[in-house]
């Protein structure tokens, strides 16, 4: 069971956090990059959190530490601080494992009284798929706010309303939105998921940043509509380049079925794409995509499921029977 350091929000509790700055500074890899501060009274304390948080981050980068911004209709809203799970996982016990662990960590909720349009302006500038950022912590003193050291780059931020999270998100219980136990989330396909997702990232990025342009052919609403998960559209996606890498056409048509799976998980194994202006295949046009979301879905279903999947309503519904993963939220991840 990995544990995250359980004084983590003690420490930021105790240094009294009396506001957020927002800004921009000159970074020397990145340009002008936006800064958030976290503004505390108490120096001893807030240097332990500090402590902590560069404990997390110099083993597993920026994005060890999590910020969540959650608003409200009221104007207000709450920042989340905490470790991110995959990578406490990870420095707790490696990816070389056979059973997916049970999580405890602690999260710091700082309630906060305005939602200006600095944080505003910076919500918008997070949704690109590209937005480094600084954080650091400083304490106010009499001559004004003083850096505890070198701030933190990170590129992952998230943005949530009330209303928007999901009735059994954490966030949610943690905020004392919801009564009761959240239903956690089945781990098989959890973990099936984040592998997609972590394909998705790495291999196809420039290729997902373009489906998602406008004016590209993927009418993100008709399947959001139906209630199709964008990772399901994006992995979609990703099949019908590499069928057309591999044969010119879309559904790997002319593929030995029994060489399917080497010559698909050879390529994406090479694949690296570069931002290169090109358009995307010819191959990934709207009728091509809704088909092989229906055969990717088939393909994760038995024989007797699979024969009843023929649409966007049949893959919906066969969505609604597997028990739910953390990523089939239909949310824009843009």
């Amino acid at each position: 069971m990995p544990v995250s350091t359980p004084d983590f929000s003690t420490h930021l509790h105790n240094a009294h956090i009396v506001g957020v700055g927002y800004g921009l500074l000159e970074h020397k890899d990145c340009g002008v990059i936006p800064t958030i501060t976290l503004l505390c009274e108490h120096q001893a304390h807030a240097q332990l959190a500090w402590d902590v948080i560069r404990a997390w981050t110099n083993a597993s980068g920026g994005d060890g530490l999590k910020l969540t911004w959650v608003l409200s209709s009221r104007q207000d809203h709450r920042l989340l601080l905490g470790p991110e799970d995959e990578r406490l996982m990870y420095r707790c016990i490696g990816f070389d494992r056979l059973q997916e662990p049970t999580l405890m960590m602690v999260t710091h909720i700082k309630r906060l009284d305005t939602t200006g349009d600095a944080l505003l302006q910076f919500r918008d500038y997070s949704r690109s798929w590209y937005s480094p950022y600084e954080f650091n912590l400083a304490v106010v003193g009499p001559t004004g706010p003083s850096l505890l050291g070198e701030g933190i780059l990170k590129f992952e931020a998230f943005f949530h309303t009330e209303e928007d999270l999901a009735p059994d998100a954490p966030e949610r219980y943690m905020l004392g939105l919801a009564k009761g136990k959240p239903s956690y989330p089945n781990i098989e396909h959890d973990a099936r998921d984040r592998n997609i997702l972590s394909v998705l990232a790495t291999r196809f990025p420039v290729t997902i940043a373009r489906a998602k342009r406008e004016g590209s052919p993927v009418d993100w609403n008709t399947y959001k509509a139906h209630g199709i998960a964008p990772i399901r559209v994006e992995q979609a996606i990703a099949n019908l380049v590499i069928s057309h890498q591999l044969c010119g056409q879309p559904h790997f048509a002319g593929i030995e079925k029994s060489q399917l799976n080497v010559e698909v998980v050879r390529a994406v194994a090479r694949r690296f794409e570069e931002a290169d202006g090109k358009p995307l295949p010819p191959t990934v046009i709207p009728e091509n995509i809704t088909q092989q979301v229906v055969l990717d879905t088939k393909a994760s279903l038995s024989s007797s499921e699979s024969k009843r999947c023929n649409s966007l309503v049949d893959v919906a519904a066969a969505m609604r029977q597997r028990p739910r993963s953390n990523l089939d939220e239909t949310r824009d991840r843009s």
